[in-house]
């Protein structure tokens, strides 16, 4: 579906071309690559657009395919012109789908017009609209009332609070619109986040975001709830309560390992 599913018969073809075909077969490596990768992703559960940067070389192997084919068939020459006026049009029809031109409450309607519903991208998703316009929403409204904390602190409690986010697309928002407020880094142990580590900070205050109440009260000595946040059209998972921790009960540096999330 993401390919569009009349693309098939290029890229299909492609693939074919790369392991079958005697012009092909100096490039069967490619085909074989395919292959290798699309079974390691189905047998680890790998997300779908995990394997999309390998497609590319399909579609040019199946353009070679079908060049070669209709020159050697010339009563197939209509397809030269069908085969990608197909593909223009859908193109056109699902371009409101992966790009903003729809206004956000008018993209539901236009996929259940197609009869396409929303697709699950993540195990937990939760959003009334695709992933990929969801992740779109409310992060400088989150930064703003991450602010609005931060800045409501004494100076010299400001000086040791770090911002722990839960994962990387809060961190990334802190550290993206943080600077307009006059916010530090943030610091995060999901992904990527985690081997930049924990900066200068010790733990003796922490505004957290995206963290479950009972997960901060096992490692803070004290937990205050802040303000909610959470935008309408945004993601489920970023609908939560910005959480003040008055002080880990061990240090950062011992509790940092603890923390990390890789998924």
């Amino acid at each position: 579906m993401a390919l569009l599913p009349t693309n098939a018969l290029i890229w299909v073809a492609g693939l074919a071309f790369l392991l079958f075909h005697r012009e092909g077969k100096r490039y069967r490596v490619l085909g074989v690559t395919y292959l290798a990768f699309l079974a390691m992703m189905m047998a680890l559960h790998g997300k779908d657009y995990y394997l999309a940067p390998i497609y590319p070389m399909l579609f040019a192997a199946g353009g070679v395919f079908w060049q070669e084919f209709i020159e050697s068939h010339l009563w197939l020459r209509w397809v030269k012109v069908a085969l990608p006026l197909v593909s223009v049009i859908l193109g056109i029809i699902a371009f409101p789908l992966v790009l903003p031109i729809l206004p956000p409450d008018r993209i539901a309607p236009y996929m259940q017009a197609l009869g396409i519903g929303v697709s699950r991208t993540e195990t937990r998703m939760s959003s009334s609209l695709p992933q990929h316009f969801a992740d779109e929403f409310g992060w400088p409204e989150m930064v703003a009332q991450v602010a609005e904390v931060y800045n409501a602190m004494p100076a010299g409690e400001r000086a040791k609070t770090a911002i722990l986010a839960g994962d990387y697309g809060s961190a990334g928002a802190i550290d993206f619109f943080g600077p307009r407020y006059g916010l530090p880094r943030s610091i995060s142990a999901h992904q990527n986040y985690y081997y930049w580590g924990f900066r200068q900070y010790t733990g003796e205050s922490l505004i957290m975001l995206n963290w479950e109440l009972d997960e901060a009260q096992h490692w803070c000595q004290n937990v205050e709830d802040g303000p909610k946040v959470g935008h309408p059209y945004a993601m489920g998972w970023e609908h939560y309560t910005i959480l003040i921790c008055g002080g880990l009960k061990k240090p950062l540096a011992e509790a940092w390992p603890r923390f990390k999330v890789w998924n």
